[in-house]
């Protein structure tokens, strides 16, 4: 990314008005291990004069371990997907230069295993995870405890699901 903002808001400028850039890299790998096992992780690393913050900064999003005897009987450990939703939260490009990461994307991988698979048109998942789903800036930030979460949905067709998911425990601190 490139950058030439004016100096007239401490909001919106970068690198004090200054030309400025930024460089992003999102690293994805994964390696199977044996017959049944995959060890997967992603990241993003960031740097240059147009980040808010000095410096280089380096975020490990997910990894993990993966044993999969059948589509059936999946077990993931490590810093997982987030069991609640239809899909994980993804880290997307800045975008919009006034808001910078869009708002309902907040990335939270917890720490947990997880249990998941489909039979047919059914998906379950059932796991412990570090964190509840929260939103950084509008709840407080919880501590990191065991908390049980499932999830399960039917596929009455393709390209359509219907599920449902659930989580509780200690949620705020």
């Amino acid at each position: 990314e490139a950058w030439k903002t004016d100096s007239g808001s401490i909001l919106l400028t970068r690198n004090g008005g200054r030309p400025s850039f930024l460089r992003r890299m999102h690293l994805w790998g994964a390696a199977g291990v044996g017959r049944h096992v995959v060890v997967y992780a992603a990241g993003t690393a960031e740097t240059g004069d147009a980040r808010n913050e000095s410096g280089t900064e380096w975020y490990t999003e997910l990894a993990g371990v993966r044993y999969t005897r059948s589509d059936a009987f999946v077990i993931d450990a490590g810093k997982i997907q987030p069991v609640i939703g239809t899909f994980a939260a993804r880290r997307y490009s800045t975008r919009n230069p006034l808001i910078g990461m869009p708002d309902g994307y907040p990335l939270q991988y917890p720490l947990g295993v997880q249990a998941s698979g489909t039979r047919g048109r059914f998906a379950y998942r059932a796991a412990v995870v570090s964190l509840p789903t929260y939103h950084e800036g509008y709840t407080p930030n919880p501590t990191p405890a065991p908390r049980p979460a499932l999830g399960a949905g039917f596929t009455p067709t393709t390209g359509a699901r219907i599920g449902a998911s659930a989580t509780w425990g200690p949620y705020l601190n």
